[in-house]
């Protein structure tokens, strides 16, 4: 799982990945909390495993994305709580670059 900021500062630039989580090692939406609190800008997935979906939507701040571009298999089906949708979280599908860049991913 890969996780944003827009506002990073060096060495880090804008949208470039600032941090990478290895959820097989690690309570990956605590790690994510103390590495930048309050949660990330833009998440993704690219496994297409519905926990690790379900990490990277926990792990994201108020407003934000997160991305899914892991292709699961037909069927698969991911659960996340409502709250999180009803404060502004979203969750989108990347096939082939189907994502554009501004308004899949807000600044």
């Amino acid at each position: 799982m890969k996780c944003f900021r827009s506002s990073c500062t060096p060495p880090f630039r804008p949208w470039t990945p600032a941090h990478t989580f290895r959820a097989d090692e690690m309570d990956v939406v605590a790690e994510i909390n103390a590495a930048v609190p309050g949660g990330v800008d833009f998440s993704s997935d690219c496994v297409g495993r519905p926990a690790i979906l379900r990490q990277a939507f926990e792990g994201l701040k108020v407003m934000d994305t997160c991305g899914l571009l892991g292709v699961p298999p037909y069927g698969t089906e991911v659960s996340v709580p409502m709250q999180a949708l009803l404060s502004g979280r979203r969750m989108v599908g990347i096939i082939e670059g189907t994502a554009t860049l501004r308004p899949s991913f807000p600044r």
